[in-house]
């Protein structure tokens, strides 16, 4: 089933959507983000597994003005055989109702800064002015940076806002082992110009791609650990390249609630990690054989 404002005609306006999925529980997280960004359409694919959930979250966007925005559409889907949380199929489900040209997966408690819709046309249509043409966009991922704030920091607006907590030690890169592709130290120095960088193992970017050309989420990923990672090594596979947009980024809103750590097996991260093996080796055969 799907929810959306009596009016949904905004959901396609302009060139980027954020493709946001999550369970019904972190519906305040979701209310949170659309406070933060204001300015362009949001899709948002929510798990359900029960009727009960179902009439929860109703009744809880019935009460959230924001969560009826005639830019949100909200789509429910119901999957009550799955023991962990399908992220993955709730992300293709996102993309697939997008109606603009580009899309950036986003996680719910991550916040965009608000000028990432409209500085990163400019951005990357510049970058390809340098001898590619537009067509080459379909094999391009854009990069936007991640931040983790500490607990109660007001996530920035701004490129400066986030230098600012970063120099006051109220902030740092997110996860630097999975994002040191990025270059931070370039991205600091900022140029206001976009730059390419070298996919490194276990790359979990966020990033904006174009809907049309843009690869599926692997469905067999499903719960904690690597999800996104599998998708950027896809991606890299598939002939993509990589390029760090200067100006924007997106911050991790940090809570003291991690309950869903504790929930983390090491017997469920090694399945993972091995699906993750068998996954790389059924591309390279593939690619091989093709």
């Amino acid at each position: 089933t799907t929810h959306a404002a009596p009016s949904t005609a905004s959901t396609d306006d302009g060139l980027l959507t954020l493709a946001v999925p999550l369970t019904y529980d972190r519906l305040p997280r979701l209310q949170t983000l659309l406070e933060h960004y204001i300015s362009g359409p949001v899709v948002a694919a929510i798990l359900i597994r029960t009727s009960e959930q179902l009439a929860l979250a109703e009744d809880y966007i019935a009460h959230s003005p924001c969560l009826r925005d005639p830019r949100i559409l909200i789509a429910f889907f119901s999957l009550p055989s799955r023991a962990t949380i399908p992220l993955n199929a709730l992300r293709n489900r996102a993309i697939a109702l997008a109606r603009t040209e580009f899309v950036m997966m986003l996680d719910v408690d991550m916040m965009p800064s608000e000028v990432v819709r409209f500085h990163c046309f400019a951005c990357s249509f510049g970058w390809l002015v340098k001898g590619s043409s537009t067509a080459n966009l379909d094999r391009v991922a854009f990069v936007v940076p991640v931040f983790i704030l500490d607990v109660d920091v007001k996530p920035p607006r701004s490129k400066a806002e986030l230098l600012s907590i970063l120099h006051n030690r109220a902030g740092a890169p997110y996860c630097h082992d999975s994002q040191k592709a990025v270059n931070f130290d370039r991205w600091f120095r900022g140029d206001r110009l976009p730059y390419e960088i070298s996919y490194s193992t276990d790359f979990e970017p966020y990033m904006i791609v174009r809907k049309s050309a843009m690869p599926l989420f692997d469905e067999r990923f499903e719960g904690y650990g690597f999800n996104k990672v599998s998708w950027s090594w896809h991606a890299l596979q598939e002939g993509f390249r990589f390029v760090v947009l200067p100006d924007v980024f997106v911050t991790h809103l940090n809570h003291l609630e991690n309950s869903w750590l504790q929930s983390i097996s090491k017997e469920m991260y090694l399945k993972t990690w091995r699906r993750y093996l068998a996954f790389v080796a059924e591309k390279v055969l593939s690619g091989r054989s093709s």
